[in-house]
């Protein structure tokens, strides 16, 4: 069986995996936008949670990510409405070594 406590039920979320690790970002629960992170261990089937450290991107729904090498980028997306057009890249080396980076420089268009 799965363990650990798994992400709130949720929507327009990305599920990228890396490695051993299956990464949860964003999303929403219609009534509220989430930029929290959720990693399922595979190995284990153990839900944990993600604690980045520094800067982090706002809350967001029905963005994009892609994994980029033992990374995530993610693009975009949108908030409260209104369409996001950031980049943000997560750090993922073990799940206690969490970190977000702006991507600066990029601009997405809708």
């Amino acid at each position: 069986g799965v363990h650990g406590r798994p992400p709130p039920n949720r929507s327009g979320h990305t599920a990228t995996i890396v490695g051993d690790r299956l990464i949860i970002l964003g999303g929403n629960d219609c009534n509220r936008e989430f930029n929290d992170i959720h990693i399922l261990l595979l190995d284990t089937m153990t839900w944990v949670q993600g604690n980045p450290i520094g800067e982090q991107p706002p809350e967001r729904t029905h963005h994009a990510s892609a994994r980029v090498g033992r990374n995530i980028l993610m693009v975009g997306g949108k908030r409260e409405g209104v369409i996001l057009k950031d980049v943000w890249l997560l750090q993922a080396v073990a799940t206690d070594k969490i970190c977000w980076w702006k991507v600066t420089g990029t601009q997405t268009t809708p």
